[in-house]
């Protein structure tokens, strides 16, 4: 007898073993979600996500990224760390687009664009006209300089320090291009501060029928201070390269500055200064018929162990300083060489007035002033002295005569 063939019984349970499997395991929708696609979310697009765009994110823009835009600062430009364009999100006035400021910052995110030719307010104004920021800066407040050559002369009406961001190598304010005669640097009242600026090119400014500091004329400021400047190729009839303020008790302050190459045509080449104090001043290289370097005038100004006049000229009298219409000059530690007069004083001429000097270096041979080191206006006459260095000496002209030399 034959035996039945077991065929069709595994057939019977192949289909039976596919009947039982999920709609998951195949092609098609899955099961419970109402769209035509392959994934578990109910929109249409092709990706895994919930949202309505056609990228693999979770969030609502067209873009590929993973997270949403970041605008910390709200200044409008999300961060560059989360797909922007804002290079510092941590500060709203720093964005694309921004004004450029002088404060050594990328302020519009383009490291292309330069600061130079910029002066700027803390409030974030930015000028392009040096005197423009000025006129726009309230009393006391600080206007930034960026590097550059400012072609210009401006005026100070009120109480401000003028900053020169890259210092005075970089930052330079000509006087030279203005019609007339005209200070580089005009002040007229307020406490002023100049500091890492370069001030060149100035006529002085008209009084009297003479002109006053072609750098710098201070004439009725209450106070002003210069902090690492060079003030240079200035010049006027009285304080080639600075004059004033001449209203006492205001007085000017030298600090860290070089005071060089200007020239007056009557006196004080290097300055004239009523009132005030030289603190690590270089006073070199300017000339005058009367106070090469410089001219004390009425009241009294200290120099300290830094500052040093040397290579002035004077045609007449006073090659360094000279002292004059009672004058009080108080120097300790400074150093006068190679300064030159053509008449008597080659460092220091008293016409009129008094300097004491304590541990002063008048140089010697190749450092040596000439004709002499320092010359004294008396009744009977000038007397002279030649000393060296370092020392202590008192002179005035009410005796006529030093002590110490």
């Amino acid at each position: 007898m034959s035996r039945p063939t077991l065929l069709p019984l595994a057939l019977l349970t192949l289909a039976l073993a596919c009947g039982d499997k999920d709609d998951t395991d195949g092609p098609g929708p899955v099961e419970g979600d109402t769209d035509s696609d392959a994934d578990a979310d109910t929109d249409s697009d092709s990706d895994a996500d919930a949202d309505t765009d056609a990228d693999a994110d979770a969030d609502a823009d067209t873009d590929t990224d993973t997270a949403a835009p970041v605008d910390d600062d709200g200044d409008g430009y999300a961060s560059v760390e989360s797909g922007g364009d804002d290079c510092d999100d941590g500060d709203a006035k720093i964005h694309p687009g921004a004004i450029e400021a002088c404060n050594g910052l990328d302020d519009d995110c383009d490291a292309g664009t330069s600061e130079d030719g910029v002066a700027s307010l803390a409030d974030g104004r930015s000028f392009t006209v040096l005197q423009d920021a000025i006129a726009a800066a309230a009393s006391g407040a600080t206007v930034t300089v960026c590097a550059g050559t400012w072609a210009e002369s401006v005026t100070i009406g009120g109480s401000l320090t003028l900053l020169g961001f890259e210092g005075a190598s970089a930052t330079i304010v000509d006087g030279s291009g203005g019609v007339g005669l005209r200070s580089t640097v005009t002040i007229q009242r307020g406490d002023v501060v100049l500091e890492g600026l370069t001030i060149t090119g100035g006529t002085g400014t008209s009084n009297d029928g003479n002109t006053w500091g072609g750098g710098i004329y201070a004439g009725r400021a209450d106070s002003v201070r210069l902090t690492d400047c060079i003030v240079e190729g200035n010049a006027a009839d009285f304080g080639g390269g600075l004059a004033g303020p001449s209203v006492y008790p205001a007085a000017i302050t030298l600090t860290d500055t070089v005071v060089r190459g200007n020239d007056a045509y009557f006196a004080g080449g290097g300055f004239l200064i009523f009132h005030g104090a030289l603190e690590g001043v270089e006073v070199t290289a300017n000339s005058s018929p009367y106070g090469g370097g410089g001219t004390v005038w009425y009241w009294d100004v200290t120099a300290d162990a830094a500052t040093t006049f040397h290579d002035n000229q004077a045609t007449e009298i006073g090659g360094g300083v000279m002292i004059w219409d009672e004058g009080q000059l108080t120097m300790t530690g400074s150093t006068l060489w190679s300064n030159s007069a053509g008449s008597t004083g080659g460092a220091i001429h008293i016409d009129d007035g008094s300097v004491a000097c304590a541990g002063c270096d008048l140089g010697a041979d190749s450092t040596d002033n000439s004709p002499d080191d320092v010359a004294v206006q008396g009744r009977a006459g000038i007397t002279s002295y030649t000393a060296g260095g370092p020392v202590d000496f008192d002179c005035s002209s009410s005796s006529g005569a030093c002590t110490g030399l």
